[in-house]
């Protein structure tokens, strides 16, 4: 898919957009380490639940780690607003391209966030170990992330601006 896809945004936003869009959505990446391995832990204990069958334990550690993942969405999103306040500056943004950019990112920023707790369900799906319905989910993910990126990027939504979209300047016409 990055091959296609790579090719086709920068041929509609530009090379110098582009480059923005990634080292801001790397920085905003940084800032979802917020979590320090928290929902990483939750499929090896639930899985240890599941082993003694403890369905009491499966049921408290979902709502444990549901509330911690809340905690973690609301640090997630005060990092990324303050790496928004401190980001353009570092990488010498214009208005005009902080304004482009800043749509997409604070977009991904609250998906990420309201995400961050629903991840509970996925990572209690791996810790039970029920491989085809996260298997099938996963691949309803994927379609649903692949069509909104096409549409994202459709040919008819607008480009924002971008050395693509500049106008040449008009040769001079000589009089004879």
């Amino acid at each position: 898919a990055v091959i296609v896809l790579v090719p086709f945004v920068l041929h509609h936003v530009g090379a110098r957009l582009y480059g923005y869009w990634l080292a801001s959505g790397e920085v905003l990446a940084y800032a979802a380490l917020a979590d320090l391995g928290v929902l990483g832990v939750v499929p090896w204990m639930v899985a240890e639940a599941d082993g003694r069958r403890d369905r009491a334990a499966i049921r408290s550690l979902m709502s444990t780690a549901f509330f911690a993942a809340l905690a973690v969405s609301l640090i997630y999103l005060a990092l990324a607003a303050t790496l928004w306040q401190f980001g353009p500056g570092v990488l010498k943004m214009g208005a005009e391209e902080r304004k482009a950019v800043a749509g997409p990112l604070a977009l991904m920023a609250v998906v990420t966030a309201v995400v961050l707790p629903l991840r509970i369900a996925s990572s209690t799906l791996v810790g039970l170990q029920d491989v085809k319905f996260l298997g099938g989910l996963t691949t309803v993910g994927w379609a649903i992330a692949f069509n909104m990126s096409a549409r994202g990027s459709a040919p008819g939504s607008p480009a924002p601006p971008s050395e693509k979209t500049q106008t040449p300047p008009t040769p001079p016409s000589s009089a004879c």
